[in-house]
């Protein structure tokens, strides 16, 4: 903060503020005037704002001033008139504009290089599903003519090969759609969670259909978030769920809502499943951790990491509870229509 005059614009008073950012002493840039600090295309602009006819306060900038070493400062100048030693005087606070223009260059560069990596990432995870498409394709095409001719051993590493290629392209694609996730702003629309469980259940029985599992859908259950996302969501969920309830001979996954104390809902999916520690939840949601082996139970070991991101990009939070050998229930909450309000 400092005052200056208004005729000549020479400075009459300074707080050590101002003194410490522009790096003077008091004495040295009482000495001064406006435009000795201002960089030479913003002077007259800048003399002219603070010569215009105004009552209260003028808020104008960001104009470019110039410090003890010589460096720029972008600052915002706020002007109010008043009297000072009987003289009309103008009282100007300062608002530093520079360490905003660093963050606002930072982020660009941040965007920048997040977006190189984007494509980066997407034009590697290109060739590479390429290539091992090519490698399940060559392998079943192997299984198909030459089957006949290979023993039972060669037939186990050509499918071996096969199952392999399949995995990793599913990995890919499921690490993919995790980098993608903090990109997207998700829309705030009312979704029927009801509707989504409901196509992700026909679908897996659809893929499997000699499987006997009983699904408990609660009807009409809404809930404030991105439709796609939602849907992923519930799908990787169920997919988990659909999983580990493999072993049991009555199957049985449900979907549904209840109401907290403050009457916000949260919404959960249930298995009778293998289920597994609880202590071990805390790590359940990171990706690539397993508490089960893979040959008993296939899968991308992403799936649950990509809930818990949609999850948290909502502005909700994810947790489960779980027994060895009694299943587990995976709970979720979403933003309600106060808490997107605000």
């Amino acid at each position: 903060m400092w005052v200056n005059e208004v005729e000549n614009y020479r400075f009459l008073a300074v707080n050590k503020a101002t003194s410490r950012l522009f790096g003077f002493s008091a004495e040295k840039f009482l000495s001064q005037s406006l435009e000795v600090i201002t960089v030479e295309e913003d002077r007259e602009r800048l003399i002219q704002a603070a010569g215009k006819h105004f009552d209260g306060i003028y808020n104008t900038g960001p104009w470019r001033q110039i410090n003890a070493i010589g460096a720029t400062i972008l600052v915002n100048l706020i002007f109010v008139r008043f009297e000072y030693a009987n003289k009309p005087a103008l009282l100007v606070t300062l608002v530093d504009m520079s360490r905003q223009r660093d963050i606002e260059e930072s982020l660009r560069r941040t965007a920048d290089e997040r977006d190189a990596f984007e494509s980066f990432s997407y034009s590697i995870a290109h060739d590479l599903r390429a290539n091992i498409r090519a490698v399940s394709g060559y392998s079943q095409v192997l299984l198909e003519d030459y089957g006949t001719k290979m023993d039972d051993q060669a037939k186990s590493y050509m499918q071996r090969m096969k199952d392999a290629s399949e995995q990793m392209s599913l990995i890919i694609d499921r690490m993919l759609m995790l980098s993608k996730l903090d990109h997207k702003e998700p829309s705030q629309d009312w979704v029927n969670l009801s509707e989504i469980a409901m196509k992700c259940a026909a679908n897996h029985q659809r893929l499997e259909p000699t499987r006997k599992v009983q699904f408990l859908i609660q009807p009409d259950v809404f809930g404030l978030g991105d439709s796609e996302l939602m849907t992923a969501a519930l799908n990787n969920l169920i997919e988990n769920a659909w999983k580990f309830t493999l072993p049991q001979a009555n199957a049985l996954i449900e979907f549904g809502s209840m109401k907290e104390q403050n009457n916000s809902e949260i919404y959960f999916v249930r298995d009778n499943g293998v289920g597994f520690e609880a202590k071990k939840a805390i790590d359940l949601f990171k990706p690539f951790q397993r508490f089960h082996p893979q040959a008993d139970f296939p899968g991308s070991g992403i799936g649950l990491s990509i809930v818990a991101r949609i999850v948290q990009r909502h502005g909700g939070k994810i947790w489960v509870e779980s027994e060895p050998g009694k299943g587990a229930t995976f709970y979720f909450t979403l933003k309600n229509k106060e808490e997107v309000a605000a």
